[in-house]
């Protein structure tokens, strides 16, 4: 992902973006822009445009990595997101657009263009000045969708961590070790590891402002939850997994504050859980070297040579499909056996 972050004064600016910079890798590249606008930010309305732009053709490998990424067509130029942050009273207009786009009929890339910021005084612009304070009023009433204070403002608190996504439990020995004294009266919050979207919209800010209770289940003298770790899928059948790519674990809170937590019945729990996607899949999958140094494609240390690489899968089930990915530099054959049975190459 390729981020340009500056500041200047003048009220534009030429860039000039090599091919690199803009690569498309696991994300598509974002081009951003910060410029300071002073205390008296809130007397102008500002318009970004793209002047004297100049692009290239795109590779067919960015193609087919922007089809992967991207299912809706490229505008034939570039959506420019603006809005405006304030920083100890001053303001800054934040600026970024996706720098790719398809002009007739070809994929192609903005290596070198002309920011444009104009800033024209409120009173002299009518009917912006209205929607300015209709911004300024969305602004301050989308404020109201988060919560006044976080629940971990009060009481006692012990944060644990879980590896992978399944059920796990809270045990009376467990508790008493975390500084609790009722297992039946301990709740468990949070959301877990999995990766956030990349889009923030209204709705999801709102849902996900502070944390939210977890329903727990009583069984045989254990408390019983479902907690999310960083790797899932999206359904049984789906082949690709979703990695949190910033996190190798996820995070519950647990508390106890003397009122009844929320709870599921074992019946309803193990029936709501038992057919989890991630309950379909098994994975072998480290993450220790890249070729793109940037990006979020990680693959085994170990080369492919002579010697076979073995890894062993626990896989329940009786029949399965079986995916293998390796990257290489140059020509590479690889055979997959299972059981030494050769299955592909």
């Amino acid at each position: 992902m390729f981020c340009c972050l500056v500041t200047i004064v003048s009220a534009q600016t030429f860039f000039n973006l090599t091919a690199s910079e803009v690569k498309i890798d696991s994300l598509l590249p974002v081009f951003t822009f910060q410029k300071e606008l002073g205390r008296n930010y809130d007397d102008s309305v500002y318009t970004v445009s793209i002047d004297y732009p100049e692009f290239i053709d795109m590779s067919p490998t960015d193609i087919a990595r922007l089809k992967l990424l991207r299912s809706e067509e490229l505008p034939s130029m570039p959506v420019i997101n603006q809005g405006i942050a304030v920083e100890r009273k001053n303001g800054l207009l934040d600026i970024s657009f996706v720098p790719l786009v398809k002009r007739d009929g070809r994929y192609q890339k903005l290596v070198s263009f002309m920011l444009r910021v104009k800033a024209q005084a409120k009173e002299s612009v009518g009917s912006h000045t209205k929607k300015a304070q209709g911004l300024r009023y969305e602004a301050s009433s989308s404020a109201s969708r988060y919560a006044a204070n976080s629940v971990l403002a009060n009481g006692k608190w012990v944060k644990i961590s879980v590896d992978e996504t399944g059920v796990y439990q809270l045990t009376s020995q467990f508790v008493r070790n975390a500084g609790f004294s009722d297992l039946s009266k301990v709740k468990v919050y949070g959301y877990g590891g999995a990766l956030q979207p990349e889009i923030l919209t209204a709705d999801y800010l709102t849902s996900t402002d502070d944390l939210k209770e977890l329903p727990t289940c009583m069984s045989g003298g254990r408390k019983l939850f479902f907690a999310i770790g960083p790797v899932n899928w999206s359904s049984a059948v789906q082949k690709k997994r979703v990695r949190n790519n910033y996190s190798e674990k996820g995070y519950y809170f647990l508390t106890e504050d003397g009122t009844e937590p929320a709870t599921i019945d074992e019946a309803t729990f193990n029936s709501e859980y038992a057919n989890h996607p991630n309950n379909y899949h098994s994975i072998v999958e480290p993450e220790e070297y890249s070729w793109y140094h940037g990006g979020r494609n990680l693959f085994e240390r170990a080369t492919l040579g002579s010697s076979p690489l073995t890894y062993k899968i626990s896989a329940p089930a009786t029949s399965a499909k079986l995916s293998v990915s390796y990257t290489y530099n140059g020509y590479c054959s690889v055979d997959v056996l299972v059981n030494g049975v050769k299955v592909g190459n």
